[in-house]
């Protein structure tokens, strides 16, 4: 009785919590994102009940919680707000659009912020753009838009998970254990037929039932990623020249004591680069290699720097 018991209130609370989940009429979440935010909330709950890795996640919230890292992601926010509200006035964007706006916020677009430092490669933003048009994107797609059951996905999602993990591993020591190399092979062949039957199975399902796959509300899941990383650039941009800006005058003051000509520096600094990322990143590189020491030698600089046709 008291196993049928647990088993009943074991069910309804199962229930109760997929039911929650699928708030809108053809669901709000599919059985792969259920699957994977039931084994993210156990793992959330086992790391909370772990002594030693509650205080590791204490100090990781603890440093995310800076007032720079807030300003950072509150301006984040505002301006992925904005982007929403101008797709809505363009007709673009609606209520069923909410789930892949937030994946794409704090997936894409926090990742993007979280990695500004590679804005130092003059290659970043026009290769960030050129990966938003690449067939990879409808790859993808196409394989997450059909799922097995939630049972089979439950199983799935932690196993696929253990082995991209593992392979990424085998990956990183290969060089120095060379037995790796095959466990390595191994795994990415597995991982490479799991994608192919996924692929299979959805150009079998979309086939099979094409209206119900050739829809504008999946048309504009599709384009939303794509479009909003393109509009999220600006704002990248801003963040990286202002970040830079900032780095560039620390190492100014540090490496002169005489804070008027410390000034000067940072005045022809910004009449030079102005808003120009890639003059910024030469124009810092530059003063951190030579030692600048007098106005002469700015000015010389400055002459140095505008025959590069790159600007």
């Amino acid at each position: 009785p008291r196993f049928l018991a647990f088993y009943t209130i074991t069910k309804e609370l199962l229930s109760q919590y997929i039911n929650g989940l699928c708030v809108f009429e053809d669901g709000l979440f599919n059985n792969r994102e259920i699957a994977t935010i039931t084994w993210l909330l156990m793992f959330l709950g086992w790391s909370i009940y772990k002594a030693t890795i509650r205080s590791s996640l204490y100090g990781l919230l603890k440093s995310l919680f800076q007032w720079k890292i807030i300003t950072i992601i509150s301006f984040m926010l505002i301006y992925v707000a904005f982007i929403v509200e101008i797709s809505v006035k363009s007709g673009f964007w609606d209520t069923g659009l909410i789930k892949n706006t937030i994946y794409w916020t704090f997936g894409v677009a926090f990742l993007m912020l979280m990695q500004i430092n590679k804005t130092s490669n003059d290659a970043y933003f026009s290769k960030a753009i050129a990966d938003n048009f690449k067939l990879v994107l409808l790859f993808e797609f196409i394989v997450n838009f059909y799922t097995f059951s939630l049972l089979a996905e439950l199983i799935i999602v932690p196993l696929i998970t253990m082995t991209v993990m593992v392979m990424t591993y085998a990956e990183c020591y290969s060089d120095d254990k060379p037995e790796y190399k095959h466990v390595q092979i191994l795994l990415s062949r597995i991982l490479v037929i799991y994608v192919f039957s996924l692929m299979t199975i959805s150009l079998y399902n979309i086939a099979s039932d094409f209206q119900n796959f050739a829809t504008l509300k999946n048309f504009r899941n599709f384009l939303l990623p794509p479009l909003f990383s393109i509009a999220y650039l600006p704002f990248l941009y801003l963040t990286a020249l202002l970040m830079k800006y900032e780095t560039t005058f620390i190492r100014i003051d540090i490496n002169n004591d005489d804070l008027e000509f410390s000034n000067y520096i940072k005045r022809k600094t910004l009449v030079f680069c102005h808003v120009n990322l890639r003059k910024l990143n030469a124009w810092s590189k530059e003063l951190l290699t030579n030692g600048i020491r007098n106005k002469d030698e700015v000015l010389e600089l400055m002459r140095k720097l505008s025959t590069n046709k790159k600007w």
